[in-house]
């Protein structure tokens, strides 16, 4: 790719807007009377020379829940949007091309950005909260209140605390936060009440293993598992030894862990896997 504007071709893309903007124009003029392939090459030397640009536009929208390569990515293709369609005329590239990437990113934050998704109202108002907090955070030198916010935005007070309210659906707060003032994380207080949810996998796996037991290690199992009886309790049913019992256990054990690998290990420290597979 040659750049032909002399300016460019020992040095980088200008930072200055009209200098920017006026180096598109005289590529775009160059376009009027080229080749196809001319005009493809002189493209190119138009995203070479904005696409500095277009990043830091796209950089404007960090920390908002989207990774900042994905902002880029997603600003640079607005930037390709906007090469395509741009023809000139008393609008300068930048004008027309500004809005051409910031709606591509919006678009990308409405479509990909939220964990749990919103009204599109709310999605719609958020980036106009955003904003708002953002001057006014600039003119007052500290945050704005919620009810200064809605003020400024000629809103009710509950429809800006509703818009900041699903912002979490960005960004949701992490499990391994503290969840109260002893310390500890949310995800500590999170237990599950549901035995059999938590053990689903290691009942999977145990099933079809136990339903290929003998009839009578089926048994043993549903009496040690299912009525919770110890050894003895069992021997006495069997009118067997203890002793017997719990060879045959041990038995039983080392079966399954070699029908199921070291997995096993896991439920035979805890009766609760057993117990719905054990009579079938």
């Amino acid at each position: 790719m040659t750049l032909a504007p002399e300016i460019f071709r020992a040095s980088t893309p200008p930072s200055n807007t009209e200098q920017r903007d006026g180096v598109v124009r005289d590529l775009y003029d160059q376009m009027l009377d080229a080749s196809e392939d001319r005009v493809h090459e002189l493209k190119e030397d138009v995203i070479t020379v904005c696409l500095p640009w277009a990043d830091a536009v796209s950089r404007r929208f960090r920390s908002r829940g989207i990774a900042d390569d994905d902002l880029v990515q997603v600003g640079r293709l607005g930037l390709l949007e906007a090469v395509e369609r741009y023809r000139p005329g008393p609008c300068p590239f930048s004008g027309f091309a500004y809005p051409t990437i910031t709606g591509k990113i919006k678009k990308h934050f409405r479509d990909q950005g939220w964990m749990v998704r919103p009204p599109r109202r709310l999605q719609e108002a958020g980036s106009e909260v955003t904003e708002t907090v953002r001057s006014l955070s600039q003119e007052l030198g500290r945050h704005p209140t919620d009810h200064e916010v809605a003020e400024q935005m000629h809103v009710r007070v509950e429809e800006v605390r509703e818009v900041l309210t699903v912002s979490s659906c960005f960004r949701p707060g992490s499990i391994d936060a503290p969840g109260s003032h002893d310390g500890v994380s949310i995800g500590e207080n999170l237990r599950s009440s549901d035995k059999d949810l938590e053990l689903a996998e290691l009942k999977m796996v145990l099933g079809p293993a136990v339903r290929q037991l003998s009839e009578q290690d089926r048994e043993l199992l549903r009496l040690r598992f299912v009525e919770d009886l110890v050894q003895q309790q069992i021997a006495e049913r069997l009118g067997v030894s203890q002793m017997h019992v719990s060879r045959r256990l041990r038995r039983i054990f080392s079966s399954l862990r070699q029908e199921i690998g070291e997995i096993v290990a896991i439920p035979l420290a805890s009766d609760d896997a057993f117990s719905t597979h054990a009579a079938a």
